[in-house]
């Protein structure tokens, strides 16, 4: 998919908690064409599929959790694919992972790990970064700063403390970038 604006349904998610394809409606209707999922309302990738086309809407990718994509990577990566995307995203770390430079390293290897198995299944890995990754541990940042999975999501100016600098920093490895609006 070329570059694109897409509505992160991560940031309606009371509404589509309610409703999920009255939201995917109302986003339609706002005129974005694309969205990334965050959830999926219950629905077949086929139910799914059909309801986005039937809106005109393209998907950007899904965030998943960890244990999402440690335990079912196929059906996940299978269930991206039936709706036309390639990109497989991590939404955050579980906060255990979070603890020390040592369990961000772990992430970082596990990360390798999925990102190794959704190119072998024909998709894109990334990760949604979020301000704690700028924490310092014994004055280094927290290890995935320098051990980056394979594709980085990055998020907005609110988590960047200097806005481009990771885009810079890992060229093409930045398949996504997600901007805040206030």
């Amino acid at each position: 998919m070329k570059p694109t604006v897409a509505l992160q349904l991560y940031t309606v998610r009371d509404e589509t908690q309610k409703d999920f394809l009255g939201t995917l409606k109302a986003v339609a209707a706002l005129g974005y064409p694309a969205v990334q999922l965050a959830g999926t309302g219950g629905l077949s990738a086929a139910e799914l599929k059909r309801a986005l086309d039937d809106l005109g809407l393209k998907v950007a990718g899904s965030h998943l959790s960890l244990a999402q994509l440690e335990s079912g990577l196929e059906a996940e990566v299978e269930y991206c694919l039936a709706l036309g995307t390639i990109d497989v995203v991590l939404s955050a770390l579980p906060q255990e992972l979070r603890a020390s430079r040592t369990t961000y390293e772990d992430a970082a290897v596990r990360m390798a790990a999925i990102a190794k198995r959704c190119r072998a299944l024909g998709a894109r890995f990334s990760y949604h970064n979020h301000a704690f990754e700028f924490e310092r541990f014994d004055g280094v940042a927290a290890g995935l700063l320098h051990q980056p999975p394979p594709v980085t999501a990055l998020g907005d100016r609110d988590r960047d403390p200097v806005p481009g600098r990771l885009a810079q920093r890992f060229g093409q490895q930045v398949a996504l970038r997600q901007l805040a609006v206030d």
